[in-house]
């Protein structure tokens, strides 16, 4: 489906919906030519989206949204993927009811997420259809349990698309911050397993109140800016709360959301 998109005119957004650890390690990459922007947002959770969604791309719908209210000017198209697609469908819908869109702008989710890409594309490449290096998935899949992640094919022969947290070789073996109380999400390999996120975690304050550490602090600052995601305009607690919940009401008049698989 993204491969087709090429030959459509108007803008072409590929949103990652996952937290910034899971797509460290593993994501889809637009193919060659394809002016398709892909964006990874640096959130570490899910209810971190709406917010991110409202300081970096929201602005950008709504200044390119007056020159294409007439329905003849070809609207923005965005593909969105996680790990198994719940989480796309919630963000989609969010961005459904909550972002400023003209009636040819589209929204595509992919059926089944990341792990329904890489098993449907495994089964391409047996029956002799498809072959390893035509995959858009790069890297491993992240995944909620004792596995960490998952590949496709030739695991060994797969090329790593992260970096050890502390030697900067290229790895994609998962860890954890070994501060107490941390336990950030780590691309680390063997020999530097146990190692922090930062020299400054697990500091305290002058009233032994623990400090958020400067990685965190900088990672933070890139998405939120000096006001924090408080200062996001547009994303009440209340909101998200009824998000995570699943409890929002569907609006689709001035958007049209489409389930498919990407191929």
């Amino acid at each position: 489906m993204v491969t087709a998109a090429t030959n459509e005119d108007g803008e072409k957004m590929l949103l990652d919906i996952r937290n910034h650890y899971e797509s460290r390690i593993g994501y889809f990459a637009a193919p060659d030519g394809s002016g398709i922007q892909t964006v990874k947002p640096q959130v570490r959770r899910f209810s971190q989206f709406p917010a991110f969604v409202k300081r970096h791309i929201d602005p950008t719908l709504r200044s390119s949204s007056e020159h294409r209210k007439d329905e003849s000017t070809p609207g923005k198209t965005i593909f969105t993927y996680c790990t198994g697609g719940i989480r796309c469908e919630k963000a989609t819908r969010w961005i459904a009811e909550n972002v400023e869109q003209t009636p040819q702008d589209k929204i595509y989710t992919l059926k089944g997420g990341v792990s329904g890409y890489v098993a449907w594309f495994e089964k391409e490449m047996m029956a002799g259809r498809k072959r390893e290096d035509e995959c858009l998935w790069k890297g491993r899949e992240y995944v909620f349990d004792g596995r960490g992640s998952l590949g496709l094919g030739n695991a060994n022969g797969r090329k790593k698309v992260a970096k050890c947290h502390g030697c900067g070789k290229e790895e994609d073996r998962m860890g954890k911050c070994d501060m107490e109380g941390c336990e950030l999400v780590l691309v680390v390999c063997e020999g530097c397993d146990g190692i922090k996120c930062c020299n400054s975690c697990g500091g305290v304050d002058g009233k032994g109140r623990r400090m958020v550490c400067d990685c965190e602090s900088q990672r933070e600052f890139g998405l939120w800016g000096s006001e924090g995601m408080r200062g996001v305009k547009g994303v009440s607690a209340k909101q998200n709360r009824l998000h995570e919940r699943g409890k929002r009401q569907a609006v689709t008049d001035n958007i049209d959301i489409r389930v498919k698989v990407i191929k």
